[in-house]
C-alpha cells in the first residue's frame, strides 16, 4: 500500500515540475519573442522592452538553475516573484492602471 501510494506522490511532483518548467519555457519564451516586436516595430524604446529582456533572461535562468538544485518549490517562488516584479516596474513604467 505504501508503494503505490509513495509512486502516486511521486508522479504528482513529477507532473508538477513539468507543468512549472513548461509555464516558464513558453513565458520566457513569448517575452523574448515579443522584445524586437515592441522595440522595431511598435518604437517603444524607453524602459519596457529592456523589462521584458530582462524578465525572459532571468526566467532561463530560473529554469537552467532548477536543472541544478531540483527544487520545483524555489523555482516557482522565483517564477512568481519575477512576474510580479516584472508587472509592477511595467505599470510603473506605463503610467500605470487608469
Amino acid at each position: 500500500m505504501t508503494s503505490i501510494k509513495s509512486k502516486s506522490i511521486f508522479n504528482r511532483r513529477k507532473h508538477m515540475a513539468s507543468l512549472v518548467l513548461s509555464v516558464n519555457y513558453f513565458s520566457s519564451i513569448s517575452i523574448l519573442c515579443l522584445v524586437p516586436i515592441m522595440y522595431y516595430v511598435l518604437e517603444v524604446k524607453v524602459v519596457i522592452p529592456h523589462i521584458f529582456l530582462a524578465y525572459g533572461i532571468t526566467a532561463l535562468m530560473n529554469i537552467l538553475l532548477f536543472y541544478r538544485h531540483k527544487n520545483i518549490h524555489l523555482t516557482y517562488v522565483i517564477a512568481c516573484f519575477l512576474g510580479l516584479l516584472g508587472s509592477l516596474f511595467v505599470s510603473i513604467y506605463s503610467g500605470g492602471i487608469e
